[in-house]
């Protein structure tokens, strides 16, 4: 009760604290030439007085920095942070790797302080902007990392020690639930503390299958969660986990399982809501009518790119906390102010943790201007990636996995875009036999093993297609205009594809 009467209090405490940040943010947007030129002169401060200057040379103008620092992916850095990082590495978060199953990005003060600043500009705009948050209690989630203990021990790890005092009353769920390694664990414990609080108020979770995952999990195991809330308590691998203890009145509602009544004050849900995320986007829409479901913005291990804002209906770079460069489709670098309208560019980065030009991988697409800033809009990603729900299967990764399987025939990786959580193993010889073997080996990938463990995605299936090749070849003809001798074979196709080649190859079964 306590909380409920502070929640007011806590609100204007939250403006306040969030206020300069997004004022100084604010005020950028109208002149972003100038805003990024002011952090550019920070960051090369810091890039100075790094090992990687004495390397490449000082840079005292843009000039200089393109002359000495060429765009430069992951793979040829990794060896390397030591001399590229300005500051003290307080640890390295994982992701997922452009040529191999993961990669570790080091984590300083300043880079958590960009993330920070992140939730400030956002946190601010919902307040001032969004619905009316009455009773403040929410849930904050990233994944969970079943297989490993490194990087952020929780989610408020990104926040400054304010931030994480102002929000820790209002907070649904503990840390123990990333200590859970048992998926069907990490889903029961998070269940029972969402249904054990009917005044949620906000969840912010990144693929939106994330949630639903949980809602169908809610289904399946019902009468064994209610127990559990009957009592208040549960014990899963050696955590004790308390919440509120239902009454019957609470027992026949979650029994109908009608989330609006479930959740009645839900006011906001923040998820992904672009590219491959649109469909679990609209799905989220649709079993939580009462809230409103909000797309987040561009944000990456490597650093956080843009930020919603209710009061401008778009998705504005954070141009006090990145430095942007943009790859053209006439492979033309561009800074921000440069950019068309409409039109969709690749990113490089140079942020605040020691990465310096540094090939993201992501495409945008300019969707319009905040004030005199282009509004970004993630579209996909620049390579042979498919993301259906966060697990960034790339071709290499695939390549290398198919080629140990010693198969003989013409075989490629193809998300199911029927509505099903799989994908087909298509190949012009039977594979039944490997599937889930192949699986197995693509587990190896980390965001995928969470994907599997989570139920976001199920096991490999078979795709027998006795012409697999000639018809792969038609497609690129057909639908990518290329040339016979142009078309390179591959390993994966991926969602952005929009249904094309699985419709096209579904026509000759």
């Amino acid at each position: 009760m306590l909380v409920y009467l502070l929640s007011p209090i806590l609100r204007s405490l939250a403006k306040l604290a969030s206020w300069s940040t997004y004022n100084k943010f604010n005020q950028g947007l109208a002149n972003p030439e100038y805003a990024q030129r002011v952090l550019f002169r920070k960051l090369m401060k810091s890039y100075n007085g790094s090992k990687l200057a004495l390397k490449c040379g000082p840079v005292k103008s843009y000039d200089d920095f393109t002359k000495n620092l060429r765009p430069i992916e992951y793979e040829e850095l990794k060896d390397s942070f030591l001399s590229t990082v300005p500051s003290r590495i307080k640890f390295y978060e994982k992701t997922s790797g452009s040529s191999g199953a993961s990669k570790l990005i080091p984590y300083t003060s300043d880079l958590l302080g960009s993330f920070s600043s992140l939730f400030k500009i956002w946190a601010f705009d919902l307040l001032a902007y969004g619905p009316l948050l009455n009773r403040g209690r929410f849930y904050f989630s990233i994944s969970p990392q079943f297989d490993n203990d490194s990087g952020l021990e929780d989610d408020s790890d990104y926040l400054d020690s304010f931030f994480k005092w102002l929000l820790k009353p209002l907070m649904v769920g503990n840390s123990k639930l990333k200590k859970l390694k048992k998926p069907q664990n990490f889903k029961k414990a998070l269940a029972l503390s969402l249904l054990a609080e009917p005044n949620l108020e906000v969840i912010s979770v990144w693929s939106p299958s994330y949630l639903t995952v949980i809602t169908d999990y809610c289904r399946a195991d019902l009468e064994n969660l209610i127990a559990a809330l009957r009592v208040g308590s549960i014990n899963l691998e050696g955590q004790k986990f308390t919440f509120p203890v239902a009454d019957e009145e609470r027992i026949k509602t979650i029994r109908q399982m009608d989330w609006q009544e479930i959740f009645p004050k839900l006011k906001l849900i923040s998820t992904w809501g672009n590219a491959h995320a649109k469909k679990g986007f609209q799905d989220l829409i649709e079993i939580f009518p009462q809230a409103f479901v909000q797309a987040k913005g561009l944000l990456a291990t490597e650093a956080p790119l843009t930020v919603p804002l209710i009061k401008y209906g778009a998705q504005a770079p954070l141009i006090n906390e990145v430095f942007f460069e943009f790859i053209s489709k006439e492979n033309k670098i561009l800074l921000l102010h440069q950019l068309e309208q409409a039109q969709v560019y690749e990113v490089l980065i140079t942020q605040k943790g020691g990465l310096y030009r540094y090939k993201l991988g992501d495409l945008v697409k300019v969707t319009g201007t905040i004030k005199n800033t282009p509004a970004l809009e993630f579209v996909g990603k620049s390579g042979l990636v498919s993301d259906l729900v966060g697990e960034k299967l790339n071709e290499i990764f695939v390549q290398g996995k198919l080629a140990a399987l010693g198969l003989k025939g013409v075989t490629a990786l193809i998300p199911d875009l029927n509505g099903s959580k799989y994908y087909l193993l298509s190949s012009d010889i039977s594979v039944t036999q490997v599937t889930t073997r192949f699986d197995a080996e693509l587990m190896e990938s980390f965001h995928y093993t969470n994907a599997r463990k989570l139920g976001q995605l199920n096991c490999v299936e078979a795709l027998y297609i006795e012409d697999l090749s000639n018809l792969l070849n038609e497609y690129h003809q057909k639908f990518k205009g290329m040339k016979l001798g142009d078309i390179k074979p591959q390993s994966i196709y991926h969602k952005e594809h929009n249904g094309e080649l699985f419709q096209f190859l579904s026509k000759s079964l």
